[in-house]
């Protein structure tokens, strides 16, 4: 069970080091530890979080994670809501392109975000097919093994390079 647990988080930390990379943000590094509590550590520029195709950008490599960890282990959750961070950034991207009306209507809000969420997890899936093994050889450098995992942690290093 264990083993199933980390490998699903190298490749959900996989997923978002490949997108940050497409992105063109710094990626300073992502782990998963004994456990399967996973991380990974990406720089931005500030002005990203303050436009909306900026947020649209942070909403893809957020929701990379789930889908690598979807295409990669074959686990499918709750396909609308699961990552908290996701959920957080499409509502703060909904509000700033809100009407003040729009904002107090709760259904509206929470329709904008499973709207940007579905963007955003499109976007992804775009980007890691187009360069999924970089996201095995990373999942397999930082804990993922099995039948789907990539050629060696050597080309770990080559993404976003």
């Amino acid at each position: 069970m264990l083993d199933a647990l980390l490998r699903a988080a190298a490749y959900h930390e996989a997923g978002h080091a490949v997108a940050a990379a497409a992105m063109e943000y710094d990626v300073l590094g992502c782990s998963v530890d004994e456990h399967g509590v996973g991380s990974t550590c990406v720089c931005w520029p500030n002005e990203e979080s303050t436009t909306i195709a900026g947020r649209r950008r942070l909403l893809t490599v957020s929701a990379a994670g789930d889908v690598a960890e979807m295409i990669g282990v074959g686990r499918i959750d709750d396909p609308a809501v699961r990552d908290v961070d996701a959920v957080t950034c499409a509502e703060r991207m909904a509000r700033l392109e809100a009407s003040e009306q729009q904002r107090e209507d709760g259904a509206w809000l929470e329709k904008r975000v499973h709207a940007e969420i579905a963007a955003a997890r499109h976007a992804a899936r775009k980007i890691l097919e187009t360069q999924w093994p970089d996201v095995e050889a990373i999942a397999s450098s930082i804990g993922a093994t099995g039948p789907n995992t990539g050629p060696s942690s050597d080309s770990a290093s080559k993404v976003g390079g």
